[in-house]
């Protein structure tokens, strides 16, 4: 059942990231380098690099480069915001590299 549960927060976790990341691209291109070279590596093979998506995400969110995201870094509209308690394995207030890329199934 947890494990359910889990799935299922990191499949509304990507979609709510996917959403946003579509709607910040009409003003804000930082990081889009790194998402599309992802995309370029595997262009060929039809798959998709998570991992490295999950990274230039976890890049782009920590805005004062510090290694961790903290709730505060996480713009309002995004979908982090309703799970980032759930994301949150320590209850330390922020996430780290391994608590982000474990709920992204890494």
């Amino acid at each position: 059942m947890n494990r359910l549960l889990s799935t299922a927060a990191v499949a509304a976790l990507l979609l709510a990231t996917t959403t946003a990341a579509a709607q910040d691209s009409k003003t804000d291109h930082s990081g889009h380098a790194a998402h599309g070279t992802a995309h370029k590596a595997h262009a060929g093979h039809g798959a998709v690099d998570h991992a490295a998506m999950a990274k230039a995400e976890f890049a782009k969110l920590d805005a004062n480069k510090d290694g961790v995201v903290a709730k505060g870094e996480v713009p309002k509209a995004h979908g982090l915001l309703s799970h980032f308690a759930m994301l949150d394995i320590n209850k330390d207030g922020k996430l780290s590299q391994a608590e982000f890329a474990k709920h992204h199934g890494l």
